[in-house]
């Protein structure tokens, strides 16, 4: 490494011990979209068209990107994801549910949490209210929503709101749960220990009977709360 390299690497670690920021030493805050042409639907296409779109970059330069749009949007948001957490089970620890359907585009069954769009008139907390119960079979209340966060910016600007809710199992209408799926639909519940998700996720074979693939936002979640449980550790040792 040479000397130049050096600094550069002794200047990062340093800010890092430091909590200070670190960034590139060109501003990045001047790029604008400059035209969003017309939203392209082929034939046969319902849910979703492409549109492209123009915008200028930090340096003036004027290019072009393809956006994927869903054709479904009533409000602000496209969709909510629900975060289930089940209390008062038989065991008293807390669990969440996640469901398991087949996804066309990766050809795998993959692992989600409960979602779905949202209806015309609908608060991302009914719509969470209303697929928990369609999906799942459960009833539970909503106690903590998220901003509205983007799902894969890069490609698309689908977003939604993530919805925690608290699923008393105790309760007679969750004691023995039926979804109410669409004929199109065939989704499998799957109930977790929340202290066993990661270790889930990572095996879903030995978890699930079967390989499958795992959505991003289940795993962030579960390596969340894994890590929080690192430095709990760390900070009574």
């Amino acid at each position: 490494m040479d000397n130049e390299a050096a600094a550069g690497s002794a200047q990062i670690a340093s800010n890092t011990a430091d909590s200070a920021p670190v960034s590139d030493a060109r501003p990045c805050s001047s790029a604008r979209l400059v035209s969003q042409g017309e939203l392209l639907c082929p034939d046969g296409f319902k849910w979703i068209g492409l549109r492209k779109l123009e915008y200028e970059d930090e340096g003036g330069v004027q290019r072009s990107w393809e956006s994927v749009e869903r054709t479904t949007r009533k409000g602000d948001i496209d969709g909510v994801e629900i975060v289930p957490v089940l209390v008062n089970g038989p065991s008293k620890r807390p669990e969440t549910v996640l469901v398991s359907q087949f996804r066309p585009p990766v050809g795998d069954y993959v692992l989600e949490f409960p979602a779905g769009l949202v209806d015309a008139g609908e608060s991302a907390e009914e719509a969470a209210v209303r697929e928990l119960k369609e999906e799942c079979g459960l009833v539970g209340r909503p106690f903590m929503v998220s901003p509205i966060v983007l799902e894969a910016p890069g490609m698309s600007n689908a977003n939604m709101r993530s919805v925690y809710m608290r699923v008393d199992m105790s309760l007679p209408e969750n004691i023995n749960p039926v979804s109410e799926n669409d004929d199109s639909e065939c989704i499998t519940t799957h109930r977790v220990f929340l202290d066993e998700l990661e270790s889930a996720l990572l095996d879903t074979k030995k978890a699930f009977g079967r390989p499958m693939a795992v959505d991003a936002r289940i795993f962030a979640l579960a390596a969340g709360l894994n890590f929080q449980r690192t430095l709990d550790l760390a900070n009574e040792s």
